[in-house]
C-alpha cells in the first residue's frame, strides 16, 4: 500500500513537472502495485480506498504543496526502502535463503539506471538525488542477499 502511495507522489511529481516519462510510468506502476495488492489482500473495498484516498491526497499535495516540503516528502517516500534492507541486514547471518529475490533487485537496479540518465537529460536534481538513495539501498540490501544466499548453499 505504502509503495501504491509513493507512485501516485511520483505520477502527481510527473504531472507537475509536465514529464509524461515520469506520470505515465508512475501511473503504470501504481496500476501493477495495486493489483498486486488486491491479489493479496482480496478484493477488499477498504484497502482499495484507502490506496486511492491516500494515493489522490500525496498526488494532490505533490502538485500543489510548496516546493522544499514536496522534495523531503518525495525523498522519505523513496527511503521507504530502508525497511527491506534494515530487515536483510538483520538477517545477514542466516543459512535460509529469505524471501527477498536477487533477480527483482537487479531489475529494479537496471530500471534505477534509466531513470538516472533520464534524471541527468533533465537536470531534474530531486529526481538524480532519489534515484541515487534508491540505487544504494538496493545495491546494499543486494549485496547481503548474496550473501546470505551463499551461505545457504554452502
Amino acid at each position: 500500500i505504502l509503495l501504491c502511495v509513493q507512485f501516485a507522489a511520483w505520477f502527481g511529481f510527473g504531472i507537475k513537472v509536465g514529464s509524461p516519462a515520469i506520470y505515465v510510468t508512475n501511473f503504470l506502476t501504481l496500476i501493477t502495485s495495486l493489483l498486486v495488492v488486491i491479489a493479496i489482500r482480496g478484493k477488499s473495498i477498504s484497502s482499495i480506498a484507502l490506496i486511492f484516498g491516500l494515493g489522490a491526497m500525496a498526488a494532490t499535495f505533490v502538485i500543489l504543496g510548496p516546493a522544499p516540503l514536496v522534495d523531503v516528502v518525495m525523498v522519505l517516500f523513496t527511503a521507504s526502502r530502508v525497511p527491506q534492507l534494515i530487515r536483510t541486514w538483520r538477517n545477514r547471518n542466516r543459512v535460509q535463503v529469505t524471501a527477498v529475490s536477487i533477480s527483482a533487485l537487479s531489475i529494479s537496479l537496471i530500471s534505477l539506471f534509466f531513470w538516472l540518465m533520464f534524471a541527468l537529460l533533465m537536470a531534474n536534481s530531486l529526481v538524480v538525488f532519489t534515484t541515487c538513495l534508491a540505487a544504494t539501498v538496493i545495491v546494499a540490501t543486494a549485496a547481503l542477499e548474496r550473501r546470505i544466499s551463499a551461505r545457504a548453499k554452502a
